[in-house]
């Protein structure tokens, strides 16, 4: 169980020191190598130059099989598509790490322009309330009501899509090889005109 908190406070810290990181979809791949999101999890980037779409998988054992992070890439290396994956098993056992997980890839993989867009469904990702949880510094308000994009979060819709500046928000509930997986993607939407 020390083990456990150990590596929930590591991930904490991990994430929440990262908090003024530029919007990732958009950015070339090398531009990003060392973003701390990203490094959380496995992959040579020599080798993902080589291909349009790769999966990787977290450093830690113990998230191999619960988490995935797609990576799509348009011409120049772009990525134009994030694809975080969270087994349901592992939502539901571990789910301080795997909402920390959700909150912060919503958070550090967005625009900061849509920040507004998806605080709350960040912010009801993070602050559960329906758990016996203490949280330092307080909740923020919170919707009255769970918003559409939290309730296929949580199951109890299959699906949402919420358009932000440039990206789409895509959250799906699915199966791989008849496990129950979250899926939560951001999508590069084309700009058209001069603005581009």
């Amino acid at each position: 169980m020390k083990k456990q908190h150990s590596l929930i406070l590591t991930l904490v810290l991990l994430f929440s020191a990262n908090q003024n990181v530029t919007a990732q979809i958009g950015t070339k791949l090398h531009d990003i190598r060392h973003d701390k999101f990203l490094n959380f999890f496995s992959f040579d980037t020599t080798k993902a130059f080589r291909t349009s779409a790769f999966v990787v998988r977290p450093f830690a054992p113990k998230f191999k099989k619960s988490i995935t992070l797609e990576i799509k890439l348009g011409e120049d290396s772009v990525i134009t598509s994030l694809e975080l994956g969270l087994q349901k098993g592992f939502l539901d056992t571990d789910w301080i790490a795997a909402r920390d997980i959700a909150k912060n890839f919503l958070r550090q993989m967005t625009e900061p322009r849509d920040s507004l867009l998806i605080n709350d469904l960040a912010n009801q990702i993070e602050f559960v309330i329906d758990r016996d949880v203490l949280y330092a510094g307080g909740v923020p308000k919170l919707p009255a009501e769970p918003t559409a994009d939290y309730l296929a979060f949580i199951g109890k819709t299959d699906s949402y899509t919420k358009q932000l500046s440039h990206t789409e928000l895509q959250i799906k509930n699915a199966t791989r090889d008849k496990i129950p997986w979250l899926t939560m993607r951001l999508v590069l939407i084309a700009r058209t005109g001069a603005g581009k």
